[in-house]
């Protein structure tokens, strides 16, 4: 599976971003 350090890092700051984003729902719903 071919794919360019760009791709890859756009990939990983969007699953990053998608793990923030869950987090800070249950914190949110937490406080």
């Amino acid at each position: 599976m071919m794919s360019n350090p760009g791709e890859k890092n756009i990939i990983h700051i969007y699953q990053d971003w998608l793990t923030w984003d869950g987090t800070w729902e249950l914190l949110n719903g937490k406080a």
